[in-house]
C-alpha cells in the first residue's frame, strides 16, 4: 500500500470556514505563540488516550508514517517542512483534533496526519533535524500545506482539490510533477466500476441519469463537476462519498458506461494539491534540495524558522 496522507477533511473544512469568514487570523498571533518548540498533546487514536510530546519528536513519527522512511533525505525533509506547517496551521485555527479530542493533534489521518514512531530511522531523524522549526508562509501567514501520494503527473490547484474554498490559494498552483515514474507498477493507472445507483445516490439524481453524464474539467485536467439528471456534484465530493481509497483521484482519463455501472479510469492517488510525495521522491533522487522541492509545489512561499 502506498504511503499517502488522508484527505485531511477537518482541515479542509477549516479552509472553507476561514474563507467564508472573509479573513485569516492575524499573522502576529501565531508568531508570538511559537517562538520556542512547543510540547503538544496527541490523541493516540488506536489506543484511546492522549500523550504529550515535543513537536519535533511528534513530527518524526508523522514523517515515518506519511512517507517511506527509506526515501531520500531531501524528500523526507520537504515532507517535514510541510507536515510541521500543516500541524501548526491546524493548531492555530483550533479545528480538527482540538474540536474532536481536545488535543493539538491526532494519529488518525482522517483527523490530521498518520503517526508511526516505530518506523522512525536515521533518514527520518536527519530530515527532521535539518528542517527544525521551519514552516511555509505566504504573505507572512502560515499556509494550508497539503500533500498527497501521487499527483499523476500534474498537481491540482487548491480550488480543484478543495471546492469548499471561497477564495483561491495562489500558492497551490497546478505544476508538472514526475512522480509517476516512481509509482509502483500497477498503480500508475487505476480503474473503478461504480454501480449506477451509487453514483446517482451520491448526486441525489434520478434513477438512470448516470447514463448521461456531463463533465467539467479544471486547470489540471481533473474532474471538477459532474452533472446528471439536472443535479450537479463536485468531483472531489463524489470521490469522498464513494471512498478515497476506491476512487483514488479526480484525475479521470476516461468515463465509460457499462451494464449497471459507470467505469472511471484515472491516474494518481489523493487530492493532488500541494506536495506530490512521489514527485518529491523523484526530484530528490535527481539531486534537488528540500527548499527547491517545496518551492516547486508551493509557489511564492517563504521558508521561515520559528525555533532553533
Amino acid at each position: 500500500m502506498p504511503f499517502r496522507v488522508g484527505l485531511l477533511l477537518l482541515s479542509i473544512l477549516a479552509m472553507g470556514s476561514l474563507a467564508a469568514a472573509g479573513a485569516a487570523r492575524p499573522s502576529t498571533d501565531w508568531r508570538r505563540r511559537w517562538t520556542t518548540e512547543p510540547v503538544i498533546s496527541i490523541f493516540l487514536d488506536d489506543q484511546g488516550y492522549a500523550i504529550n510530546l515535543p513537536m519535533e519528536e511528534y513530527l518524526a513519527g508523522v514523517i515515518a508514517a506519511e512517507m517511506d522512511p527509506d526515501w531520500p533525505v531531501e524528500a523526507l525533509t520537504a515532507q517535514a517542512i510541510v507536515s510541521r506547517t500543516l500541524t501548526l496551521k491546524d493548531m492555530e485555527l483550533g479545528e480538527g483534533p482540538r474540536k474532536i479530542h481536545g488535543t493539538d493533534a491526532c494519529t488518525s489521518p482522517e483527523h490530521l496526519q498518520a503517526y508511526g514512531p516505530q518506523r522512525v530511522n536515521a533518514n527520518v531523524r536527519a530530515a527532521v533535524a535539518a528542517s527544525r522549526g521551519q514552516v511555509l508562509t505566504y504573505n507572512r501567514d502560515l499556509i494550508f500545506a497539503m500533500y498527497s501520494d501521487s499527483a499523476g503527473g500534474l498537481t491540482a490547484t487548491g480550488r480543484e482539490a478543495f471546492p469548499a474554498l471561497e477564495e483561491p490559494a495562489p500558492y497551490l498552483p497546478s505544476v508538472p510533477s514526475l512522480g509517476d515514474a516512481l509509482t509502483p507498477p500497477g498503480e500508475e493507472v487505476w480503474k473503478l466500476a461504480v454501480p449506477r445507483w451509487e453514483v446517482e445516490g451520491v448526486a441525489r439524481a434520478p434513477s438512470g441519469s448516470s447514463q448521461n453524464l456531463t463533465v467539467t474539467y479544471g486547470a489540471s485536467g481533473r474532474v471538477v463537476q459532474l452533472k446528471l439528471g439536472g443535479k450537479a456534484i463536485n468531483g472531489a465530493d463524489l470521490r469522498m462519498a464513494i471512498g478515497p481509497d476506491r476512487f483514488r483521484s479526480t484525475l479521470i482519463t476516461s468515463i465509460q458506461q457499462a451494464t449497471g455501472s459507470v467505469v472511471f479510469t484515472g491516474r494518481g492517488w489523493g487530492h493532488g494539491s500541494g506536495l506530490d510525495q512521489r514527485g518529491a521522491q523523484a526530484l530528490a533522487a535527481a539531486g534537488w534540495r528540500a527548499p527547491a522541492i517545496v518551492g516547486h509545489y508551493f509557489q511564492g512561499v517563504s521558508i521561515e524558522r520559528l525555533w532553533k
